[in-house]
């Protein structure tokens, strides 16, 4: 009796995060992906990126430049491995293609910088 009820209780537990997951999905409006995958089935993960860098376009300004520096560089035929190296390649214009999809066009490349808070003192406030 007592293993039909957890069951049912367990059931409803799993009912219940669902429908949130469901109803918080609804309002979620991001439309980059979290992750972009290669045919060969080499992964990244798109969101860590964006959520490093402070915003979608500053995240692609920063896969363009890695990518920029990799051709600059002298490409993959410099490299110790270069069919891993040309898998990364191909994942990181993936991503980049991705972010270009889903980053605003009209954003700022970095995000707004923080304004140190300057601390008051019993001075300032008297005339």
């Amino acid at each position: 009796m007592t293993r039909l009820l957890a069951f049912r209780l367990r059931r409803w537990q799993a009912a219940g995060l669902s429908s949130i997951v469901v109803a918080g999905g609804a309002y979620a409006k991001t439309t980059c992906p979290d992750w972009v995958v290669t045919r060969a089935g080499s992964a990244f993960n798109v969101a860590a990126l964006i959520s490093d860098s402070g915003s979608p376009q500053s995240a692609l300004e920063k896969a363009r430049n890695a990518l920029t520096r990799v051709i600059n560089g002298g490409g993959c035929q410099s490299i110790a491995d270069p069919a891993a190296c040309d898998e990364t390649v191909v994942l990181a214009k993936k991503a980049i293609e991705a972010l270009e999809a889903c980053a605003p066009t009209n954003a700022p490349t970095a995000p707004a910088p923080k304004k140190p808070l300057t601390p008051e003192t019993e001075n300032e406030s008297s005339p």
